[in-house]
């Protein structure tokens, strides 16, 4: 976890848009290919709006209702290895990420 000082100077790094921030980031210093990129910035998006992330792969999908910390706002100071924790949790009862990572784990990691 970060520490108060940390989360306070990211704060103020990514005070306003966070999320174009995060854009410039992953293109710019930490880049990914267009397409990952691509799905990481959905599934970030996703997680900083607090929609949570639901796998809705037709062959191995999560049930009906069943969402990684929907309702849940995230941003650039949450305490990554615990999402990370509770991502595995639900991985393990609702389904694998047969999409090797890009679901949870990667955008996590990105963050």
């Amino acid at each position: 976890p970060l520490t108060v000082a940390q989360k306070a100077f990211i704060g103020r790094k990514m005070k306003g848009d966070f999320l174009a921030k995060f854009e410039e980031y992953v293109t710019e210093v930490d880049t990914l290919s267009d397409q990952n990129r691509r799905n990481v910035l959905r599934q970030v998006t996703k997680l900083a709006m607090g929609e949570g992330i639901r796998y809705e792969s037709k062959a191995y999908g999560w049930p009906e209702d069943c969402y990684f910390i929907k309702g849940t706002k995230v941003g650039p100071t949450a305490d990554i290895l615990k999402l990370m924790e509770v991502g595995q949790k639900c991985e393990d009862e609702w389904g694998r990420d047969h999409g090797n990572g890009w679901l949870l784990s990667h955008p996590l990691k990105k963050l």
